[in-house]
């Protein structure tokens, strides 16, 4: 794919030149700059790397959270 790992495609005419817009897959985000972004308008495909919920409010979870590629889960270890 255009758009490398972890991100998709979307057909999008309002950007100028490209014509597209890559869009990482949830759980994942921009790598550049530390963003939250997840899409991203120049001709150079993302790199779309995990979000570790986890770090974030320990994910929700009452208990233990456990980040995955891509996801994360609770447990009660």
């Amino acid at each position: 794919s255009v758009c490398g790992e972890h991100a998709r495609c979307r057909v999008d005419k309002n950007i100028q030149d490209l014509g597209y817009r890559c869009i990482c897959n949830d759980g994942y985000h921009i790598a550049a700059d530390n963003s939250t972004t997840n899409y991203i308008e120049r001709p150079d495909p993302p790199q779309c790397v995990d979000v570790d919920e986890c770090t974030i409010e320990n994910g929700g979870c009452q208990h233990y959270c456990e980040n995955s590629e891509g996801s994360f889960r609770y447990t009660q270890k």
